[in-house]
């Protein structure tokens, strides 16, 4: 039976803000095809209102609504629809070491991001297998403070 030790929630999303922009744009765009093409507005009005619904079906669920440090892992939780749950664990035994980072360390060809804000409460995991995960919890300190004490008791009790 694993136990929760610590939950936070994300730092206030800086990128929602693209989005909204984002949406703002595209929802002006099919307003100015709607009023000043003559011959078939309806066929851009379909092609901006699919490319919106893709491009929301795509950012929401891969951002992160919930950082869980667990006695065996550390879980990120995307979305619950219906009583399921889109989560990423990173377990302790593939857990090499945690350390706060900064904005330089989110280069996008060298780990996976799910960071909400450019800020300073950035926390980078090293897997062992796997590269970097890079995280943004809303109290940074203690959620590393909370991380490190887990995974030394871990360590502790699962020798090798």
């Amino acid at each position: 039976m694993e136990y929760l030790i610590y939950e936070d929630v994300p730092c206030p999303q800086q990128r929602r803000y693209i989005l909204v922009g984002f949406t703002i744009v595209m929802i002006v765009m099919m307003l100015v095809f709607f009023f000043t093409i003559r011959t078939d507005p309806w066929l851009y009005i379909w092609l901006f209102s699919f490319i919106l619904i893709y491009v929301h079906a795509r950012i929401w669920p891969r951002r992160p609504r919930k950082y869980q440090i667990f006695d065996s892992r550390i879980r990120i939780v995307f979305f619950r629809i219906l009583n399921r749950q889109s989560d990423f664990d990173i377990p302790f035994n593939n857990l090499k070491h945690a350390s706060s980072g900064d904005s330089t360390d989110t280069r996008p060809t060298t780990s996976l991001n799910f960071i909400t804000s450019y800020n300073k409460n950035i926390i980078t995991l090293v897997r062992k297998k796997g590269g970097v995960v890079n995280i943004t919890p809303n109290n940074s300190d203690l959620f590393l403070e909370k991380l490190k004490k887990a995974l030394d008791d871990w360590r502790r009790s699962n020798p090798g």
